[in-house]
């Protein structure tokens, strides 16, 4: 910027600061709100939590990508390829099991109603590409879940601490 352009940026910035001023002397401005910090804490936990959701997402998405490429089906016999009976079977995978009756063994609950689907479902082809790459999933999956239970149960103490102050939250 040359010195009159310097000039006349600095001309009109006390302009507008003389015109804010006045605007505020008559009350015709509102003020901002700043939240308190209580609030700014709990906003960056929520954006926390909520990057770690997404990062689960993906994890579990590129597992659902491995699990096709070996031709096993699992997601669509069992709802959740991470719950309980999901995380047996696919660390059984891992470990080198690959016969699927054995696999479909490990399955509780409801889904042991399922085992004659699980079976068709679990022939396929574990390379040990796929069991390389199933481990390293898994684990990047088990570091990131411990750490968002907690921040979500902070959520939920600090959202109690911050109803006075910013109205119900639910999470």
């Amino acid at each position: 910027m040359s010195g009159k352009q310097q000039e006349c940026s600095q001309a009109s910035q006390r302009q507008d600061a003389k015109r804010i001023a006045q605007l505020m002397q008559h009350g015709l401005l509102k003020p901002s709100f700043v939240p308190g910090t209580v609030l700014r804490d709990l906003r960056e936990l929520s954006r926390d939590r909520n990057s770690l959701v997404a990062e689960r997402s993906r994890l579990k998405n590129r597992i659902q990508k491995i699990l096709e490429e070996a031709n096993i089906k699992l997601g669509s016999v069992a709802s959740d390829i991470l719950g309980k009976n999901g995380r047996a079977m696919l660390t059984a995978m891992v470990k080198g099991k690959e016969n699927p009756e054995q696999l479909a063994d490990l399955a509780q609950g409801q889904l042991r109603l399922k085992i004659p689907q699980l079976v068709e479902a679990l022939r396929g082809q574990v390379r040990a590409v796929h069991r390389f790459r199933l481990q390293q999933q898994l684990e990047r999956i088990g570091s990131l879940c411990p750490k968002g239970t907690k921040k979500l149960s902070y959520n939920r103490h600090a959202a109690g601490r911050c109803e006075s102050q910013c109205g119900k939250m639910t999470f």
